[in-house]
């Protein structure tokens, strides 16, 4: 009975360590941190949550037999850790299509020459699955551009060129640039 008692008490013990080095790894110190982003264009109001991870020396962008973090033709999260979200205050556009005002979870494959990236209606989740396509409320093409110099950390923002806000995607040498209206 003694000895009953011990082992569960070590195995819940456990439990907790584990369960604290998840929360430490993933909330308070995550390898790759997670950045809020917020955009304001007139009356609309675009809110962006995603995870950052380092390039470190790897191969980003290839092939998957080649050990690229993000496989071409595979879905990506767009970040690591929990899925990326995407909010939108009022209907506006994206990619020059009409975007309902919500929450999306947004996604890309990445191709070598373009990016498919996808809005989802389920924008919790941790993101390491790929969502059902079912629930998939847009998908666009956009072509990649080359960088002359590596980007380290994937970077994520808005910006305003020539008054047309942007969404602009950033990481080693790749770059795609979303329009939004």
């Amino acid at each position: 009975m003694k000895s009953l008692k011990i082992i569960s008490l070590s195995v819940l013990g456990l439990l907790l360590l584990v369960a604290l080095l998840f929360v430490y790894g993933n909330l308070i110190n995550p390898e790759s941190p997670r950045q809020k982003l917020t955009y304001t264009k007139g009356k609309t109001e675009w809110k962006l949550s995603y995870s950052r991870p380092y390039k470190k020396g790897r191969l980003i962008f290839g092939k998957l037999e080649d050990n690229a973090v993000v496989a071409h033709t595979k879905y990506w999260r767009l970040g690591a850790n929990q899925a990326t979200r995407l909010r939108v205050s009022n209907a506006s556009g994206f990619a020059g299509r009409p975007l309902a005002a919500g929450d999306y979870r947004m996604y890309a494959i990445p191709y070598e020459t373009y990016w498919t990236v996808v809005l989802h209606n389920k924008p919790k989740g941790w993101g390491y699955r790929v969502p059902d396509p079912s629930g998939d409320v847009m998908r666009v093409n956009i072509p990649v551009t080359r960088l002359t110099e590596s980007v380290e950390q994937l970077t994520i923002n808005f910006n305003d060129e020539e008054h047309m806000p942007q969404l602009r995607i950033r990481w080693d040498k790749h770059q795609i640039i979303i329009p939004l209206n």
